[in-house]
């Protein structure tokens, strides 16, 4: 995702969902930087997100990475606001929209906080 092997200005369009999520901030910044790249001019690009307030927020915490947690598997979880996305997107134009939904699980109440993103390349 941070170094595709495809041309410049290959896509229409790029689908991101539950990804960008499972990098740390270096990557994060080179896998949108990749995503322009690769995405024809006006092309669009889909994200999704975890935020902040979702219920799964939390884990082994890493070093000098706000926000940003390791699980006992390794894999990392990064949790958004909509500030730091409107600065990885600051060569799109775009449109974020968060959700927030309770889920029951185990008869208590849970929030699933969610941020998705429809931008399009300058």
């Amino acid at each position: 995702i941070c170094k595709t092997p495809f041309q410049d200005a290959s896509f229409d369009m790029i689908w991101c969902y539950g990804v960008l999520q499972h990098l740390l901030a270096g990557e994060r910044v080179q896998a949108i930087n990749e995503f322009s790249r690769i995405l024809k001019k006006d092309g669009v690009l889909f994200l999704e997100v975890f935020g902040r307030d979702d219920m799964r927020y939390g884990g082994n915490e890493v070093e000098s990475e706000s926000d940003t947690f390791s699980r006992d598997s390794g894999i990392v979880y990064h949790y958004f606001n909509k500030a730091e996305l409107e600065e990885l997107l600051e060569n799109f134009s775009y449109d974020i929209v968060e959700s927030r939904k309770e889920k029951k699980f185990r008869g208590k109440y849970y929030t699933r906080h969610m941020i998705s993103v429809t931008a399009q390349k300058q």
